[in-house]
């Protein structure tokens, strides 16, 4: 049974990481903005600050900002490893 990023954006915590792959429908920007939005009110964050340093920059600076923000919540995942490289 496949959980839906709603339910994962729900239940994710530093011991069950949400895992997202790049290569996938919830890889784009715009869908790791809209993730963003959720966890980071779910967290109590400023997800519309967070969002916003998302778009200041090319992908892999918003795959920086998303790591930097929710890295004890989700796990990116990638064929590309460069993009990883550069999120650390």
């Amino acid at each position: 049974m496949t959980v839906s990023i709603n339910q994962q954006i729900k239940t994710c915590s530093p011991e069950q990481k949400m895992i997202i792959d790049l290569d996938g429908p919830e890889g784009n920007v715009f869908s790791l903005m809209a993730i963003a939005r959720k966890l980071g009110d779910r967290l109590g964050l400023e997800s519309t600050k967070i969002m916003m340093e998302m778009r200041e920059d090319d992908y892999p600076h918003a795959l920086r900002v998303f790591n930097k923000n929710f890295g004890e919540y989700v796990e990116l995942q990638t064929q590309y490893e460069y993009y990883l490289d550069e999120v650390e």
